[in-house]
């Protein structure tokens, strides 16, 4: 493939200063919020388990060491487990949310915007901080972070989002040598290049796996061969994503902020660790899915127009019955109401010729509230509208305040005796009951 070189104009702003963008990233999210509370994880592999205690979902490094691997299941490693002594955990989403809110919190004052990627990533911007000024804040905040949460962080900084991602990995895997950071733009230009060529195309971020194979076809294999790849051929081949990847490596940020934008679907569901054969029991949880999905609808001020449930037995067995259907009605994000709705979709699939192993609802139509357009046809009874709003807004008041909290008589209002999670740690930050008692 022919190469062409692009070249980069760096625009100081009037302070003369450059633009960076830091990506903090924390180590080992779900395995240090653990050892947070309990010390005596630390230094031994650690695994997390999706629902029902089915597979990994999360590994320490010294489970990685020992060849534990991702979405792997729990059955076939479990002699590996006993005879290396793993500490193996029932995941707690809980806990790691209220986390993550807190690592989130304490970095929103390292710089003067931040975007929140992920559970355990963020970007934040640094318009305008000198070199010294970077370096200075981000050895503070990683000491910061791990001393008011106790989560140990790794910051990559570079002029774009690829390069800090790329710096993010160097300073996670070479620790001794930086510390748990890393500046891409502490190096000269051809130990930049040096660190491309030894950085493999399919572990650049927004490539992966997906891309890997069809850029090694075209000889390249590594982020320095994408970095000066002919970026007409490029786009052409894959598109203007994979344009605006070879533009980061170049150090030319093109690659959106992305604001937390309001989800177009919400779905519930869950796996069950037995059949449950009583029409009673799925209505329960049934009806508890929907309170759930209510609440976020809420959490991002929408409505919805319809609701999908969805039902099916043991996909393992002879005869397998799995069923859905959907109900259609006038925007609401009313519990009460959408409950109602739910109740007669599954009046329609629900047989009692099965045990069922899995069950969800799905919420669609949904907009912003500012958008609703009524009928022209039907009039609005604004008086109820305005009585309901309020209702909901005392009941979401009432289940934030409360650790118990309230719920509708037709839920289950507790899940736990239907999931299987028989190694989760206690809800240390989210719990009263919870709460670690120092002596």
């Amino acid at each position: 493939m022919l190469k062409t070189r692009v070249v980069i104009l760096e625009m100081p702003n009037c302070m003369g200063r450059w633009m960076m963008i830091a990506l903090v990233d924390c180590n080992n999210f779900y395995a240090s919020c653990e050892r947070v509370f309990n010390p005596k994880l630390e230094n031994i592999p650690v695994i997390i388990l999706s629902n029902n205690d089915g597979c990994v979902i999360a590994r320490s490094n010294e489970a990685k060491k020992i060849g534990i691997k991702m979405g792997e299941p729990l059955f076939k490693i479990e002699a590996l487990c006993l005879s290396q002594h793993v500490a193996i955990l029932s995941s707690n989403f809980a806990l790691y949310a209220d986390m993550s809110n807190r690592v989130m919190t304490i970095l929103r004052d390292m710089a003067p915007r931040q975007e929140v990627y992920s559970i355990d990533e963020c970007f934040l911007y640094l318009n305008g901080f000198s070199k010294d000024r970077i370096d200075a804040l981000a050895i503070e905040n990683i000491k910061k972070v791990k001393m008011w949460s106790g989560i140990p962080v790794s910051i990559g900084v570079g002029k774009s989002k690829v390069q800090a991602k790329i710096a993010t990995d160097l300073a996670k895997t070479y620790k001794k040598r930086f510390n748990g950071y890393c500046n891409f733009y502490e190096f000269s230009e051809d130990i930049q290049n040096k660190i491309l060529k030894e950085y493999q195309v399919g572990d650049i971020w927004g490539v992966g796996k997906r891309y890997n194979e069809r850029l090694n076809r075209l000889s390249i294999r590594s982020a320095y061969d994408l970095k000066y790849a002919d970026s007409i051929r490029i786009k052409r081949e894959f598109g203007v994503i994979m344009e605006k990847i070879v533009l980061e490596l170049n150090g030319i940020p093109c690659i959106e902020t992305e604001t937390l934008k309001p989800k177009q679907q919400i779905m519930v569901s869950r796996s069950f660790r037995n059949e449950i054969v009583k029409k009673d029991d799925v209505s329960k949880l049934i009806s508890l899915f929907t309170e759930m999905a209510a609440k976020k609808l809420r959490i991002q001020k929408s409505y919805c127009s319809a609701i999908t449930v969805f039902l099916s037995s043991n996909r393992f067995l002879d005869e397998v019955y799995s069923n859905s259907i959907s109900v259609a009605f006038d925007r609401t994000n009313d519990t009460i109401k959408l409950v109602k709705e739910v109740m007669k979709g599954l009046e329609c699939i629900y047989s009692n010729n099965y045990g069922y192993k899995r069950a969800g609802i799905i919420l669609s139509g949904i907009v912003q509230s500012q958008v609703i357009q009524n009928s022209l046809f039907e009039p609005v009874d604004e008086i109820k509208l305005s009585k309901n709003r309020k209702l909901m807004q005392i009941y979401d008041c009432i289940n934030n305040k409360f650790e118990c909290g309230i719920g509708l008589a037709s839920s289950s209002g507790d899940e736990s005796e239907y999931i299987k999670r028989e190694r989760t740690s206690p809800h240390y930050t989210t719990k009263l009951s919870d709460i670690i008692v120092v002596r």
